[in-house]
């Protein structure tokens, strides 16, 4: 038990361009940054309470934009700030055990042109982005069953400085999800099920932006998606095994693809379909592994459909 203590402080500086191999210089790819890390905990039996906090910050970081189209003295800058809570607990006997934790991330990016021939111009992008997690996890010598949430809640925001229509609108994003997973031992631990399920709901929402006021409809969509999985793991030998899975996977529409209804700076209409499903993919896997001493040989198979893609 007790105090347990970690910190880190990093600094970089690189002042001149980026030279290849063959002794092609790239002009105006400089960066300067510092990086600094703490984490403190606290230990008292099997429960720990433990803190992270990160900061980054770059500046005036090289931004060259395309070889074709080279502009030596633009740069960008990025910060970010972030804080991660967590308690981890069990029981004397050891066969529950749980963990709570609560994160926040603020990260700001910055395009900057200088010198542009109508005058200075700054992109910023900034999100916002907090959560929480839970997880109940119960174990005995042929069963393992996990049990726990997840949510988290980001806020998008675009601003052109001094003024002006930025590359894209403000939106949040929130995500609840719920999973079980069990994983059986079986066969003197020589097959291992586990089973996996999974509720996620998101909701999408649209907010109004700088330079898009008199052309952007504001909207909010939910969607909701179950995803399975299954695994089976069997240790033919000591030195062979042999596995297989299948599981579902999603990849969610964006704010603008699904409730997007604006007309950007170069007057294209940009128009969201809120009856646009998530893209879908069923994976199949088999593979096998071989290890003994120091070697160790894998090969796997898999094949990927996709739906709605």
């Amino acid at each position: 038990g007790g105090m347990d203590f970690f910190a880190g402080c990093g600094r970089s500086d690189q002042r001149a361009d980026y030279r290849t191999g063959s002794g092609n210089v790239y002009e105006n790819t400089q960066r300067r940054g510092r990086d600094t890390f703490v984490n403190v905990g606290y230990s008292l039996g099997a429960h720990h309470l433990g803190l992270t906090v990160l900061e980054i910050d770059h500046w005036h970081v090289g931004n060259p934009n395309a070889a074709s189209a080279l502009d030596l003295d633009d740069y960008a800058t990025k910060d970010l700030r972030s804080f991660d809570l967590r308690y981890d607990g069990a029981s004397d006997s050891g066969e529950l055990s749980w963990m709570v934790r609560y994160y926040r991330v603020d990260d700001r990016d910055s395009s900057i042109d200088p010198a542009m021939a109508w005058g200075y111009r700054e992109s910023q992008f900034d999100t916002d982005t907090r959560g929480a997690q839970g997880q109940l996890t119960w174990e005995r010598q042929w069963n393992r069953v996990i049990v726990g949430f997840d949510w988290d809640q980001q806020d998008a925001r675009n601003v052109q400085k001094p003024t002006g229509t930025p590359y894209g609108v403000n939106a949040d994003y929130e995500r609840r999800g719920i999973f079980l997973s069990d994983q059986l031992s079986l066969m003197d631990r020589r097959l291992l099920v586990t089973v996996g399920l999974r509720y996620d709901g998101y909701t999408v929402e649209t907010r109004s932006t700088q330079g898009y006021d008199n052309n952007l409809v504001t909207d909010d969509e939910d969607v909701n998606e179950w995803i399975p999985r299954l695994g089976i793991v069997w240790l033919a030998t000591d030195t062979l095994r042999v596995k297989a899975s299948v599981g579902r996977g999603i990849l969610l529409p964006t704010a603008t693809e699904l409730a997007g209804d604006f007309t950007d700076g170069w007057g294209t209409h940009y128009l969201g379909n809120n009856d646009l499903d998530a893209e879908e993919t069923w994976t199949y896997e088999v593979g096998v592994e071989y290890e003994k001493a120091a070697w160790m040989l894998s090969n796997s198979f898999f094949y990927t459909d996709y739906k709605d893609k």
